[in-house]
């Protein structure tokens, strides 16, 4: 099993692309800009290599604040 952890960054899915992410949620939730992955809501940089980062975002209490105020 240790030979397919390594010592750094082993939780990373390091070839996954910001865009890959968008593709992932529905249209509109996220946008992926020169690499980096935005929040549609809060426009808002949000580490895109872990998937729990945006699940963390999306559940936030600012991001539910900034989507209940935007409609």
């Amino acid at each position: 099993m240790d030979k397919f952890l390594t010592k750094k960054g082993h939780l990373r899915a390091v070839k996954i692309k910001a865009a890959d992410r968008v593709r992932k949620y529905l249209e509109g939730t996220l946008h992926a800009d020169d690499g980096l992955l935005f929040c549609s809501t809060c426009n808002v940089v949000i580490n895109h290599l872990r998937k729990h980062k945006i699940d963390k975002h999306l559940e936030s209490s600012y991001h539910t604040l900034k989507a209940k105020t935007s409609v």
